[in-house]
């Protein structure tokens, strides 16, 4: 037998371990330390240390609790649908029987989680009785063959004979740890030189020595699957497992979310899931996918080997096997397999009901709105809009003639030059750039949107002068925004302001409603010139008394017709310079 390399050396992996908790212990060791020296010198009476204490003592504790923390935490239980003792016997026996000839731990629960996958949870160690833990996905359930299930568990199962459960639970302790204490002490401030040292050159080098055995212990595990069942059904259950979980992905939940737009429900996916499965009679993207993960190759920090090297490993040629005429949830749970599909599709359903059906009436009412733009005249603005509709409810492909016919009868709506421009940027067509430039002379408003597109088209193509041209531009624009807003938004005593220019009767509608208002003692009215942004907008600043100055701010704006630009600014003793500045505007006091 030939020694495993040093690099998958369980051992080795175990003195890292036992590495990660040293330092651990170390790191908690030296914030015990800092707060431990500042207590001493308050209580010893040390000026210099009882000063540094008072601005980092309180941080430090923190930092020290929460590196303590990171040390202790409790594992989550396994999500999913458990299996109690008399839902399953057919299945249970299966287990049971493989961990009898296999000689494994014995199997305590069967939880069924939305995966296409299975694995071993341990619990309980290191310092109780090991428990496991069988999680078997569904869609396994609905795809899998009872022998191919078999092969499944016997995998599983040889990671309990070879307690490589309980080394991978220690490593996920240690990586969750130091993840933990990372995040505890960047939210509390700067990370100090002796956690981010030992975070930036172990967690590494834990990450590639755990992957490496990792890898090891699958091949490991599909021998003895193999073993126990054969070759040829555990390389076919493999394949199968790879192939079936992109197809859940890429295929079945696509399919499930497309219903969104049509149905004002989620619906019943595991139901679905376990009447077909997910691979179809005449699928011809199988094939296609199978051919990519056997091209595909086994990465430093992967935790299991590619595809063509497990295969290999069991000295089976690549094939799909052909699709099971009865399922292993079929066989093996019998009526109690549309129960457990009942069961998660009530999880599934309640947790995106919400989403679902807000998505739902969004479309809805983008279809009404769609259709009454169809049935009314073509502006160019109402063609526009009903283009952004187009392209949100069918595509780009569909919204693009629309885009155009927008533009030719308003060859100035720099919307649709952009919308146009946009698309053909998104397919790689050169001729976008003259359209977004086109609608950044129209429309300054676009600045931001245009310059981002074009930064990033320039970007792509290797362009650097060209991207930082657009991105500086960019930067430009979001600054003066910024200034704009910021500038709209606060009111200072350091603005410029002159005197209103409301006419009498305006002026009396906000003099009546001031009047309504026995609280205000003094009311200034200006106009504030802005020196970013366009306008005039107007300030309206009251001296109120009592607890309701907010309240009176409010029916005041509401009563008096202000428009949305005008700002109304309680003078409270903090704002007293701003209030002398209102007051030395000619024909400001209005109350």
């Amino acid at each position: 037998m030939t020694r495993p390399a040093r690099d998958t050396s369980p051992w080795r992996l175990a003195l890292l371990v036992a590495e990660g908790y040293a330092w651990l212990l170390g790191i908690v060791a030296a914030f015990a330390g800092v707060v431990a020296f500042l207590a001493w010198g308050l209580l010893a009476r040390r000026p210099m240390v009882a000063v540094v204490a008072l601005f980092v003592g309180v941080p430090s504790v923190l930092v020290t609790a929460a590196a303590i923390r990171a040390l202790f935490f409790r594992l989550p239980a396994p999500r999913g649908v458990a299996l109690a003792p008399g839902d399953a016997p057919a299945l249970a026996a299966e287990v049971e029987a493989l961990a009898r000839a296999m000689g494994a731990p014995r199997v305590e629960r069967i939880v069924v989680t939305t995966a296409f996958n299975a694995s071993i949870v341990q619990t309980g160690f290191p310092f109780g009785r090991p428990r496991g833990t069988l999680l078997l996905g569904f869609p396994v359930l609905a795809t899998l063959s009872v022998a191919q299930l078999r092969a499944v568990v016997a995998h599983e199962l040889a990671h309990l004979v070879h307690a490589h459960g309980w080394l991978a639970g220690l490593v996920y302790r240690t990586r969750r740890s130091w993840m933990q204490l990372a995040t505890a002490v960047h939210e509390r401030g700067t990370m100090p030189i002796f956690v981010r040292w030992p975070l930036a050159r172990y967690v590494p080098r834990l990450e590639a020595q755990s992957a490496a055995v990792a890898r090891t212990q699958e091949l490991l595990a599909d021998g003895i699957a193999a073993a126990h069942t054969d070759a040829r059904t555990t390389a076919d259950t493999l394949a199968l497992i790879d192939v079936g979980g992109r197809l859940l992905d890429e295929r079945f939940w696509p399919a499930v979310r497309a219903a969104i737009d049509d149905e004002p429900e989620p619906p019943h996916a595991f139901a679905r899931l376990r009447r077909d499965g997910v691979r179809t009679a005449d699928d011809a993207a199988e094939p296609s996918l199978l051919a990519e993960l056997l091209a595909s190759s086994t990465e430093p920090h992967d935790s299991h080997p590619c595809l063509a090297e497990r295969l290999a490993a069991l000295g089976e040629p690549a094939r799909l096997p052909p699709r099971t005429e009865r399922s292993a949830g079929e066989a093996l749970l019998g009526a109690r397999f549309d129960t457990l599909a009942a069961q998660l599709d009530d999880e599934w359903r309640a947790a995106c009901a919400g989403p679902w059906r807000a998505r739902h009436e969004s479309v809805r009412r983008r279809r009404a709105r769609l259709a009454a733009l169809e049935a009314g005249p073509p502006s160019a603005d109402a063609t526009f809009e009903r283009a952004t509709l187009v392209e949100a409810l069918r595509g780009a492909d569909e919204a693009l003639p629309l885009y155009r016919a927008a533009l030719d009868a308003d060859p100035e709506h720099a919307r649709a030059a952009l919308a146009i421009g946009r698309l053909l940027l998104d397919a790689d067509d050169e001729a976008g750039v003259p359209l977004v430039e086109r609608a950044l002379a129209r429309d300054p408003a676009l600045e931001g949107e245009g310059c981002a597109l074009l930064e990033r088209f320039h970007a792509d193509r290797g362009r650097e002068v060209e991207a930082h041209r657009w991105h500086t531009r960019a930067t430009r624009h979001a600054t003066r925004t910024a200034m704009a807003e910021a500038e709209r938004t606060t009111v200072s005593p350091l603005d410029r302001f002159v005197p209103h220019e409301l006419d009498a009767a305006a002026l009396a509608l906000v003099r009546e409603a001031l009047a309504r208002e026995p609280a205000v003692r003094e009311a200034f009215l200006a106009v504030r010139e802005l020196r970013h942004s366009p306008g005039r907008p107007c300030v309206l600043g009251l001296t109120a008394a009592g607890d309701g100055a907010d309240a009176v701010a409010d029916r005041v704006r509401g009563a008096a017709a202000l428009g949305e630009e005008t700002a109304v600014v309680l003078l409270d003793r903090r704002q007293q310079a701003l209030r002398e500045v209102l007051a030395g505007v000619p024909g400001a006091r209005i109350g």
